[in-house]
């Protein structure tokens, strides 16, 4: 994971490390699904100090909220380091 509340994740196939969020938030906690096809994270991004859980593509693209207020994203065993 990247430094200060910044996330880099290693692409499954790729195997290369790319910073995809970014800014002065706190994005934590990543995991990809089981077909890879999007990650989960949690993030403080809509309210310092409060984390929701979003997903986004492995690109780092369309990013979204998916749930307020929830801790502890996990749909599968592929945690991200």
């Amino acid at each position: 994971m990247g430094g200060a509340g910044q996330s880099s994740f290693s692409g499954l196939e790729a195997r290369v490390s790319s910073r995809l969020t970014g800014g002065g938030h706190m994005d934590i906690l990543p995991v990809y699904s089981p077909d890879g096809s999007k990650i989960l994270y949690m993030s403080d991004r809509l309210s310092p100090g409060s984390f929701d859980t979003f997903v986004m593509d492995p690109d780092g693209s369309h990013k979204r909220r998916l749930i307020a207020g929830a801790f502890g994203p996990n749909w599968g065993t592929k945690h991200v380091e």
